[in-house]
């Protein structure tokens, strides 16, 4: 490839260095940031380190109101500019699979974190070997992801894997919430493959949506949104779960004579074993795994929602778009490499 594949550059308009600046959308960056910073702050402290009535937390949420406020209207306002113009964000297909992989990166990030905890503190695993447990899920949602990208590549159209991918991530994500520190090796293993079948369906394939339906031009647009969205999901539910996590085992714990909640909250999975009292290990271990496995149900119901993404998407097929991407002439071929579109 260095030596022999030469790719001509592409002509661009020579902009000035302000003119760069602005076509970076400072003012919707401006906003968004510290929009997002103060959902992310409310999330993860509201209900554990401060009540959700706190005026903290209020004041935070209020903020995040206002400042995403003023970010859609620097979008709307400065469209040419803007890093979310509306003819890509408001098209249904790429508004759908926003959507989509906002609310499986959420579960993916929520399950893959909070299960390496689970292995550690229910089954009492080095953090390595958590890690090594949780092999199934990322080799199920590879090897899913190569049958898919056939299927989709010879009936041309995305939507069904996009259909199949919540039925796989809920059931597998309500699987998982069943687990108890009693659960083998052939109900976790089991249920994370179910899990990674349902990533393998549409993790990759949603990146498919905007290559097809968007005009060429804004197709680099489209995707960077769809990735956008993958970061950002992650990093929104991965403060929920804490949330959910923190408060059911302070909840738990908090009856229980002798122990300290907050002292077993602050204290790592792995060094449970270590400061627990053997008498009480077994209360505080249930009471880790029950609320750890609470953070699985809410991901099942995020895998429930993604159908609604699934379902907004249009049926284009992806052997056969106009050029322009919304119904003018001419085709162009588009192919599955390894599950990801290609143009």
């Amino acid at each position: 490839m260095l030596l022999l594949l030469h790719i001509p550059s592409p002509k661009h308009e020579k902009l000035s260095a302000k003119a760069q600046i602005k076509n970076l959308d400072p003012l919707g960056i401006f906003f968004f940031v510290p929009s997002i910073v103060c959902l992310i702050l409310a999330l993860q402290w509201g209900g554990t380190t401060s009540p959700w009535s706190a005026p903290k937390i209020i004041g935070l949420l209020v903020a995040f109101a206002i400042l995403f406020g003023f970010f859609i209207a620097v979008e709307a306002l400065m469209p040419e500019t803007a890093m979310a113009p509306g003819r890509v964000v408001l098209n249904r297909s790429v508004a759908g699979a926003m959507a989509f992989m906002f609310l499986i990166s959420g579960c993916l990030m929520s399950i893959i974190y909070y299960l390496t905890i689970w292995f550690q503190a229910a089954k009492g695993d080095t953090a390595i070997h958590s890690g090594v447990s949780t092999i199934p899920m990322v080799l199920a949602m590879v090897i899913m992801a190569i049958p898919i990208a056939i299927f989709t590549q010879k009936i041309g159209y995305y939507v069904p894997a996009l259909l199949l991918a919540p039925v796989f991530c809920a059931t597998g994500a309500g699987l998982l919430s069943t687990l108890t520190p009693s659960s083998n090796h052939s109900h976790w293993f089991g249920y994370q493959v179910l899990f990674g079948f349902g990533l393998g369906c549409g993790f990759q394939t949603s990146t498919l949506v905007p290559q097809t339906v968007l005009k060429r031009a804004d197709v680099p647009l489209g995707m960077a949104m769809v990735f956008f969205m993958q970061q950002l999901g992650g990093s929104i539910f991965l403060s929920v779960s804490q949330n959910i996590f923190t408060s059911k085992l302070v909840n738990r714990l908090s009856g229980v004579a002798g122990l300290d909640a907050e002292v077993i909250v602050n204290t790592g999975a792995t060094d449970l074993r270590r400061v627990v009292p053997a008498s009480q290990l077994s209360t505080v271990v249930d009471a880790y795994s029950y609320s750890l496995t609470r953070v699985f149900v809410m991901a099942a119901a995020l895998s429930v929602c993604m159908i609604l993404g699934a379902l907004a998407v249009e049926w284009r097929s992806i052997k056969a778009r106009s050029s322009s991407g919304d119904g003018g002439s001419g085709t162009e071929e588009v192919k599955l490499v390894d599950g990801i579109g290609k143009a």
